[in-house]
């Protein structure tokens, strides 16, 4: 089983909390009952990889989970793709990545006597959605090989699933999954701050209206700015949907209701868009200059 034997110097840190009984004994009986369901869509040398790659099995652990709950077949390994479900006309295809965290300039951090205090402005939240857009595009260039390989046909249904748990983990913030306009969605649509209009002199604190700023790319210090438009791009539209966590774990531990899903517009239509069963689901809908983003019904 994943945490059998003893301590080895390749074992990651997260694998050595993770062996000891008075830490969180919950999730190490989870991902133990996990790999025991989930087992026929991972590589055989899973519990090595998992000692040494804990952050990433982890995550796989975790949308496999989530989508076994919501009721998905295991269809088995399918070379190019983590996991592969049956789908009764083609088959749901999933590629995970787990971005690393980014780089602690972007946020400060006061240490007192046993205890940190993280201050956050936009630019540690733009850090984190660059995580999100490069570790997107990195998996979807990797995807299209296979498109043009003739592995992918027409009736799959192509995801790719981000983890956040090194930013959960690692850094004071973690793109949300839910709201009218969830966070992560904001790193493949042109979505920026949120405003609201109010009538000046007036002391009701009414607002007369309310939205969200549109803007194309997010910002980096020093670098060129990162397109987040991935979702309304032609070139993408190989890409279904992705699918996303922060991966906090919270007790008990409900995977479903941790991950989170955004259908592409351009690859189907929302109204032709899978539904994955996850606790968020947003579908897109595209107007005349404009697009709208709404839970997938």
């Amino acid at each position: 089983m994943l945490f059998d034997g003893e301590q080895l110097s390749t074992d990651h840190r997260y694998f050595q909390n993770l062996g000891k009984t008075d830490f969180r004994p919950d999730i190490a009986a989870w991902c133990e009952a996990t790999f025991e369901r989930a087992h026929m869509l991972l590589d055989d040398d899973f519990p090595v990889r998992f000692r040494r790659e804990t952050p990433q099995r982890i995550s796989e652990l975790l949308f496999a989970g989530a989508l076994l709950d919501a009721g998905w077949k295991p269809l088995g390994r399918v070379p190019g793709f983590d996991l592969a479900f049956e789908m009764s006309d083609g088959r749901l295809l999933v590629e995970i990545t787990t971005p690393e965290s980014h780089s602690a300039n972007t946020w400060t951090e006061k240490k007192g006597d046993g205890y940190s205090v993280w201050s956050t402005d936009a630019k540690t939240e733009d850090a984190a959605l660059r995580r999100l857009t490069s570790g997107f595009a990195n998996k979807a260039e990797a995807i299209r090989k296979h498109y043009e390989a003739g592995e992918i046909a027409k009736a799959d249904y192509v995801v790719i699933a981000i983890s956040g748990f090194r930013l959960s983990q690692e850094s004071p913030v973690a793109p949300g999954i839910s709201g009218p306009v969830p966070d992560f969605a904001k790193a493949f649509l042109p979505i920026g701050s949120r405003y609201v209009t109010v009538q000046i002199g007036d002391h009701s604190d009414k607002p007369l209206d309310g939205g969200w700023q549109s803007k194309a790319t997010i910002e980096q210090e020093g670098k060129q700015p990162v397109d987040r438009d991935f979702f309304l791009r032609s070139e993408f539209q190989h890409i279904h949907a992705v699918a996303y966590t922060p991966l906090h774990f919270g007790e008990p531990i409900s995977p479903v209701m941790e991950c989170a899903a955004l259908h592409n517009p351009m690859a189907r239509s929302k109204d032709q868009a899978v539904a994955l069963g996850l606790g968020c689901e947003y579908g897109v809908e595209i107007g005349d200059n404009e697009f709208s983003i709404g839970p997938l019904k």
